[in-house]
């Protein structure tokens, strides 16, 4: 069936070529990418960029990794990741239950010294700072953009400190701010270790609460009745059960039917933002203080003084960009960001951080990801426009052509 543009033809040209463009760009957003294969499927085939069926249901050439539409929109990369207290499970004599240990993230503070590329210590007291006015007030708290050696660094733009003893500093202290781990959840994998689900129901040495929960949920699964439960329970009670699951008959470490989860106070917020490579290092240092001087004014309140001042995000924001084994176009934005706003003070041993009692409540929004998305779409089309870019970021969908939107797998 042909489409409307195409019946309308020459009758009315501009009504046709409104309505092509219409089409090619719901066409843009209904875009998936083509389902990955399984690693056995994949080996069958013959796996390549040339090999790839064309998608004519879009205007893009057969190469290209990301959509497009005619005015010069396209998708981009900006992944916000949510970093929250865990605890590892222990036996009785302290030794960490490495089967069901949960992923483990690098902490706050080797984090944030990864993206700056310095080691932690001394030596990077060294490191060169420079203070950039933006045209904008600063608020309360020090803006710095560094100028350091490593090739992948191209510029650091924090409101925590120029200091990278400071900042170093601020994220060791960010954990000790956040709620402790009280409780597990223990979720299930109903395809690993079948011999132990057999031996499951028969088995009398484990919690009867677990287990009761546990069989339930596996006869959903057979049934596949909808979204599984996790069982959850106390620290100590979540322990005695990890050892009673592994001394049961046909468990198989390597295939832990059981998975261990805690979740305390989020610790730290990891995000990476694409910069249009067509752009030269000054614009992409103005899109980096706008989208940190966007986190910093998050939210507002009125001191003593009477006078607005910032109260959102502490953040450090660092500009990567590619070294000789890399695409010249990765050009990216890295941050890392803590809800939770803090000054620094002098204390008897030295200077030290107090945190605010009160988080940034618009960060605890389902939808701050789509606000900040929305964002930065904004501040770099401001730049690309002034640029004399046609190219436009679309916050619409995601790098890889599905909803940008519903993140909410990666922020809880």
């Amino acid at each position: 069936m042909l489409s409307i543009s195409a019946q309308v033809k020459a009758a009315n040209s501009k009504l046709a070529i409104f309505l092509l463009s219409k089409e090619e760009e719901e066409g843009f957003l209904n875009y998936k990418p083509p389902k990955k294969k399984s690693l056995d499927e994949a080996k069958k085939e013959v796996v390549g960029r040339w090999h790839l069926a064309v998608d004519f249901r879009i205007p893009s050439r057969p190469v290209q990794e990301r959509p497009s539409t005619p005015d010069g929109r396209t998708t981009f990369h900006c992944s916000l990741h949510s970093i929250s207290k865990v605890v590892m499970p222990r036996y009785p004599d302290g030794a960490p239950i490495a089967w069901a240990s949960p992923t483990k993230h690098t902490t706050p503070a080797e984090n944030a010294a990864y993206i700056e590329d310095h080691p932690l210590g001394p030596g990077t007291a060294s490191t060169h700072a420079i203070y950039v006015e933006d045209g904008s007030p600063p608020g309360d708290a020090a803006h710095s953009l560094s100028g350091t050696t490593p090739s992948r660094v191209a510029a650091i733009y924090s409101n925590i400190s120029d200091d990278p003893l400071l900042r170093d500093l601020f994220w060791r202290q960010v954990p000790a701010t956040e709620s402790e781990v009280r409780t597990c959840n223990l979720s299930f994998a109903f395809n690993q270790s079948p011999g132990w689900w057999q031996s499951l129901p028969q088995a009398i040495d484990i919690d009867p609460n677990f287990k009761a929960f546990a069989l339930k949920e596996a006869e959903r699964y057979r049934r596949a009745e909808g979204r599984w439960k996790s069982f959850n329970c106390s620290l100590e009670d979540g322990n005695r059960i990890l050892r009673q699951i592994e001394a049961l008959p046909g468990f198989d470490p390597a295939q832990r039917p059981v998975r261990y989860e805690t979740r305390g106070g989020r610790i730290q917020t990891r995000m990476v933002i694409e910069l249009p490579h067509e752009l030269g290092p000054e614009r992409h240092r103005k899109i980096m203080v706008a989208i940190g001087d966007y986190l910093d004014r998050l939210e507002c309140k009125i001191g003593s003084d009477g006078e607005e001042a910032p109260a959102g995000m502490m953040f450090t924001a660092v500009i990567h960009t590619p070294d000789h084994g890399n695409d010249e176009r990765n050009i990216h934005l890295h941050i890392v960001a803590h809800d939770r706003r803090a000054v620094l003070v002098e204390g008897p041993h030295g200077p030290n951080w107090e945190f605010a009692r009160k988080k940034v409540q618009k960060t605890r929004s389902r939808t701050f990801p789509k606000t900040f998305r929305n964002a930065v779409e904004k501040i770099v089309n401001c730049e690309l426009a002034a640029a004399g870019i046609k190219r436009r970021y679309d916050a619409r969908l995601s790098a890889h052509g599905h909803s940008a939107h519903p993140v909410r797998a990666s922020w809880q």
